[in-house]
């Protein structure tokens, strides 16, 4: 039987919860002043920050490596190279919840509930069996590279930007330009068009991934 008091223990619990997540994810508000095209944007922890830097330097590994072609990550952008995420390292670290967290708090916001109510609403998109594993990845942008206009698969999709960003913006569909910085992340919906002119400043690295939601 359910005591009052476990009652208000658990209660407790779930807005010890929320407030931890809100404080994973302030500031979080919308990048763009048209509410139309729904992209936010959030600043990563140094902690989890600290992972992301780890995971791009296994990226560089493989990027220099000679056989860096058997691990391409293929898609619509026209970077000079894509590779998704060391599955193994992803798996253990902290990251991982934390962009399933930023699903969840993205739709809490857009449909004003609780992040605990989207408990297991949100996963990552995968391909199982296939070494492009989870749809997380790392674009290498070199000067002449460019990426069209295009979408993503899924749900929600990613920005986040690495390094060498600032000058050369996202640009979505409406308009709307986006110079990101090192530690931002920008959610926005999967079918939002979204491109990057040509670049002419030299490496910018920038990290995507797609989330699928059934709430």
């Amino acid at each position: 039987m359910i005591t009052s008091k476990m009652k208000s223990d658990l209660e407790g619990l779930n807005n010890f919860d929320e407030q931890f997540i809100e404080s994973l994810f302030a500031p979080c508000q919308l990048a763009d002043i048209n509410e139309e095209t729904k992209i936010f944007k959030t600043v990563i922890p140094d902690i989890i920050w600290d992972e992301l830097l780890q995971l791009t330097l296994e990226a560089k590994k493989v990027k220099s490596h000679p056989l860096s072609q058997l691990k391409c990550h293929y898609n619509a952008g026209k970077n000079s190279y894509q590779i998704s995420v060391n599955q193994r390292l992803f798996e253990e670290s902290f990251l991982y919840p934390y962009i399933i967290f930023a699903g969840q708090k993205y739709l809490s916001m857009m449909q004003d509930v609780s992040c605990h109510s989207l408990t297991r609403k949100v996963g990552i998109r995968q391909y199982t069996g296939h070494y492009d594993g989870y749809d997380f990845w790392f674009n290498f942008s070199e000067i002449g590279d460019v990426n069209p206009p295009h979408r993503h698969a899924g749900s929600l999709s990613s920005v986040i930007y690495i390094s060498n960003t600032q000058n050369l913006p996202t640009i979505f569909e409406g308009g709307f330009e986006y110079n990101g910085i090192s530690k931002e992340m920008l959610i926005f919906p999967s079918n939002l068009q979204h491109q990057v002119a040509e670049n002419t400043i030299g490496e910018r690295i920038t990290a995507s991934f797609n989330l699928e939601s059934n709430a």
